[in-house]
This record gives C-alpha cells, structure tokens and sequence, in this order.
C-alpha cells in the first residue's frame, strides 16, 4: 500500500503523514492503521507499534479489505470466535464478500470445527477458486502440516 510505495522510494514520513490523513477521515480503516503500525515498526518505535497493534485488536472491520490483516492479528491472540463471529456479522449484510469465509478456516479448525471448515473449503474451490488457491501460504503460516492435511489442504 502507501507505506510500502514511499519505503521503496525512502520517504517514510510521506507514507505517515498520508496514512495519518487517511486515518483522520476514516479512522475505522484498519489496513491504514496496520499500514502505519508497520511505519512505526520500521523506525523502531514499539511503543506506538504496541498501541495500534491493540487498537487493531479491540476493534472490528468495518470494510471487507481490513478483514485479513485484523484476522491475523486476532489468530496471533488466539481469538477465533470473534474472528467467526465477526465475519458472519460482517456477511450477513454483505452477502457479496462470501470470500472472506477463507479467514475462518484457520479459527474453524483451530476449534476443531473440521467439518464446518472443509465445507467452507469445497465451497471456495467451487466459486473462489483463485482467492482460495492464492492462499496457501496464508494457511501454512497459521496451521499445522497435521490440520492442513485434516481439511484437504494442500
């Protein structure tokens, strides 16, 4: 995004002060603000990297685009219900981004919910194939070769 744009071109303090702006008029985006975490995180300011990490984790997406980044950090504080619960919210109003059912197989099977986990999975290699298939790395970075294996993931 904006951070990684200006990081390439060494001009950080571009990057903050647009995602600070852009947080300033929708301070619900939380890809601006894991953006910006980053930002921090580059400079070596942990403090600030600490405060927004927790904002990212108190809060709930309000746009599709913010779900996976708030999904991984809810499964590095082992959240998984609200990761669940979140996206169906999410969903049922939204019934467009059926998408995002592939950030609650990790919680699904982290709750030993294989069968509703495998279901999600047949049903994105049947309409989302590409997004599915796109992320496997994203799988293998949260589950076990065992849990993969389990769902039919390869």
């Amino acid at each position: 995004m904006v951070h990684d744009s200006f990081k390439k071109c060494d001009k950080n303090i571009n990057a903050k002060n647009i995602l600070e702006r852009l947080l300033k008029k929708y301070p619900d985006n939380l890809l601006a603000k894991y953006h910006l975490m980053e930002y921090y995180n580059d400079i070596k300011d942990l403090g600030l990297v600490k405060e927004i990490k927790n904002e990212i984790l108190n809060s709930v997406p309000s746009y599709s685009n913010d779900f996976e980044i708030w999904s991984e950090i809810q499964y590095e504080n082992e959240n998984y219900s609200k990761v669940v619960e979140a996206i169906d919210n999410y969903l049922s109003t939204n019934p467009n981004s059926s998408y995002l059912n592939t950030f609650k197989i990790v919680p699904l099977i982290k709750m030993n919910r294989y069968i509703d986990a495998i279901m999600i999975i047949n049903q994105l290699q049947e309409n989302d194939k590409w997004y599915y298939y796109g992320k496997n790395d994203f799988f293998s970075k949260y589950l076990t070769e065992k849990e993969r294996k389990i769902c039919g993931i390869s």
